[in-house]
C-alpha cells in the first residue's frame, strides 16, 4: 500500500515538473514573440558585422501575389530581431566552449585560378577579359557605361545614377560631438570589409588570397588603357598590396590553405600592364619590403587591413620610384587608438580575437591635418586627415585615416605652393597610406572607385593633375563585378 502511494506521489511530482517545464517553454516563446514585435527595439545596423540590416519590404502587387513579399518580411524579422548582436555574440561564446580549437577557417578553401607566366616586353595586345569595355576613345561618354559581371554571374548591373553635387560650395564644418561614433558619416561603419575566406590561428586572423584571372585582366586592361589615354598628361603609378596571409604565414601553411602566390600574381599584374602600356605605368614593388618586415606589426590581428607601419614601408618604396625623399617616422606626430576590434572579429566573433584587440598607430602629416570629403549623398564636410577616434566604437576605429571610405575627398597642403597634385584611386587599404603622401603634394584628390560615379580620366585632364596613383589590395581587386565598376569609370 505504501509502495503504491509512493509511486502515485512520484508520478504526480513528475507530471507537475513536466507541466511547469511546458509552461516555462511557452512563456519564453511568448516573451520572444512580444519582444520581436516591439518595433523601436529593432536595430537598423549591425555594429558587429558593420552593415545595414534588412529593411521592411514595400508591398508590390507581383511580389505580394507570388509569396515573395512574405519571404522578405521573414528575412527582415530575422535580421533585425532586438538584441541581435548580443544574441550572436552569446551563441559564439557558447560555441567557443566546445573542445579545443586553436585554428578555424571562415569560408571555403578552394584555391585560385592558375597565374599565367608573363615575359617582359611580351605581347602588347589587350588581354581578353570577361567584361568591361575599356577601350572607348571618348572618356567623356563613359559615365553611364554598363557594368557587367562575369558570364558565370549571369546578370548585368547598370550604373546610370548621376553624381550628386553638394548643395553649397562652402563645406560644412562639424565636430566629433556632432556625430558620435561616426554614425552614418564613415562608410566603413556600415559596409562589410571581408568578403572572402578568413583563417584564424589563436589570437590572430588572416585574409586568404585567391587569384581571379577574369578580375585581374579587367584591372590590367583598365589601368593600362588609362595610362595610354593620359600619355603626356599624367604619370600613372600602380601599387598592389598583398594580404597578411601571404606575408606572415609559413610556406607550409600557405600551401595547406591553397593560397595563391601573391608575388607571382603581382608580377602578372605589373608585367601585363606594362606590356600593354609600353612600360609607361610606374609599378611600385612593395612585396619584398613587406617580407623583410614580416615579423613586425604591419598587419592587424583582428582586421584585414595593414597597419600604418606597413603602409609606411610601402610609402618608402613609392618615394624611391617617385624620386623624392621619404620622411622618417619620427618626423610625424604619432596618435594611438587602442581597443580596435576589426573585420575579422566582426566575422568570426571569436573570444580569442576579442581578448587580443589591436592598437592603431596613426601619423599626422606635418603640413596640414585638414581635409574635405564628399559623402554619397553629395554633402561635403571638413574633417581631420588623422581624426581622433578614441571614443568611437571598437569596430570603426580604422576610420581615423582620411575619414574612412567616401566617394571623393580632397587635401590641400598650404605649405606647398608648386601646383603639384595627385589622384589616389583606392579601396580601404589606401586609407592608411594616404597621410604619408600629404607632405609631397599641394593637392591630393582621393577617389574610392566603389562609390565614385564620374569619369576619372576626364577628371585628371580637366584638373591638370600630374600623378595618378592606384593603391589596392590584391584580394579587393579579385572581384569581377567591382573591377568592371572600376573599368567603367576609368
Amino acid at each position: 500500500m505504501l509502495r503504491k502511494a509512493y509511486e502515485y506521489k512520484k508520478r504526480r511530482k513528475a507530471k507537475l515538473f513536466r507541466n511547469i517545464g511546458i509552461l516555462l517553454f511557452f512563456c519564453v516563446l511568448l516573451i520572444g514573440m512580444v519582444l520581436g514585435m516591439i518595433i523601436p527595439l529593432r536595430p537598423t545596423v549591425s555594429d558587429q558585422e558593420k552593415r545595414e540590416l534588412t529593411k521592411f519590404p514595400k508591398i508590390q502587387e507581383v511580389s505580394f501575389l507570388d509569396g515573395e513579399y512574405f519571404k522578405q518580411v521573414d528575412a527582415w524579422y530575422a535580421d533585425t530581431y532586438p538584441f541581435r548582436d548580443e544574441l550572436l555574440a552569446g551563441n559564439q561564446a557558447i560555441k567557443s566552449l566546445y573542445g579545443l580549437h586553436t585554428e578555424q577557417i571562415h569560408g571555403s578553401v578552394t584555391g585560385g585560378d592558375e597565374i599565367p607566366d608573363v615575359i617582359d616586353g611580351g605581347s602588347t595586345t589587350e588581354i581578353p577579359s570577361s567584361g568591361g569595355d575599356n577601350g572607348s576613345e571618348d572618356p567623356q561618354n563613359e559615365e553611364n557605361t554598363p557594368v557587367q559581371t562575369s558570364e558565370a554571374d549571369g546578370e548585368t548591373v547598370s550604373e546610370t545614377e548621376e553624381s550628386t553635387e553638394a548643395e553649397s560650395s562652402e563645406p560644412e564644418t562639424i565636430g566629433e560631438a556632432d556625430i558620435p561614433n561616426a554614425g552614418g558619416v564613415v562608410a566603413d561603419e556600415l559596409k562589410p570589409q571581408v568578403q572572402g575566406s578568413v583563417y584564424q590561428d589563436g589570437s590572430k586572423a588572416y585574409a586568404l588570397y585567391y587569384f581571379s584571372k577574369n578580375a585581374a585582366d579587367i584591372y590590367i586592361n583598365a589601368v593600362a588603357n588609362m595610362t595610354s589615354k593620359l600619355d603626356q598628361t599624367a604619370t600613372v603609378y600602380n601599387m598592389l598590396v598583398p594580404n597578411s596571409s601571404n606575408i606572415q604565414l609559413s610556406d607550409e601553411k600557405i600551401q595547406e590553405l591553397a593560397i595563391s602566390d601573391a608575388r607571382k600574381a603581382t608580377d602578372y599584374y605589373y608585367k601585363s600592364i606594362n606590356n600593354i602600356s609600353g612600360n609607361k605605368t610606374k609599378t611600385i614593388p612593395i612585396y619584398d619590403t613587406l617580407m623583410q618586415h614580416k615579423d613586425e606589426y604591419i598587419y592587424f590581428n583582428t582586421d584585414h587591413h595593414w597597419t600604418a607601419l606597413g603602409a609606411y614601408y610601402a610609402y618608402t618604396d613609392w618615394a624611391k620610384v617617385k624620386g623624392v625623399n621619404a620622411h622618417s617616422l619620427d618626423q610625424f606626430e604619432k596618435m594611438q587608438f587602442p581597443g580596435f576590434l576589426g573585420s575579422f572579429y566582426s566575422t568570426l566573433q571569436s573570444e580569442e580575437l576579442k581578448n587580443n584587440p589591436d592598437t592603431i598607430d596613426a601619423y599626422v602629416p606635418m603640413g596640414t591635418n585638414t581635409m574635405e570629403f564628399t559623402q554619397t549623398d553629395g554633402q561635403t564636410l571638413k574633417w581631420d586627415i588623422i581624426n581622433d577616434v578614441s571614443n568611437y566604437k571598437e569596430g570603426v576605429k580604422y576610420s581615423c585615416f582620411v575619414a574612412g571610405d567616401n566617394p571623393y575627398s580632397k587635401i590641400e597642403n598650404p605649405t606647398i605652393t608648386d601646383g603639384s597634385s595627385c589622384v589616389v584611386i583606392k579601396e580601404s587599404f589606401g586609407n592608411a597610406f594616404i597621410p604619408f603622401l600629404v607632405d609631397h603634394y599641394q593637392t591630393i584628390h582621393i577617389i574610392d572607385y566603389r562609390y565614385y560615379k564620374e569619369n576619372i580620366t576626364s577628371f585628371v585632364k580637366e584638373n591638370g593633375i600630374q600623378d595618378v596613383l592606384f593603391v589596392n589590395n590584391l584580394d579587393a581587386i579579385s572581384d569581377v563585378e567591382m573591377m568592371n565598376r572600376l573599368a567603367s569609370i576609368l
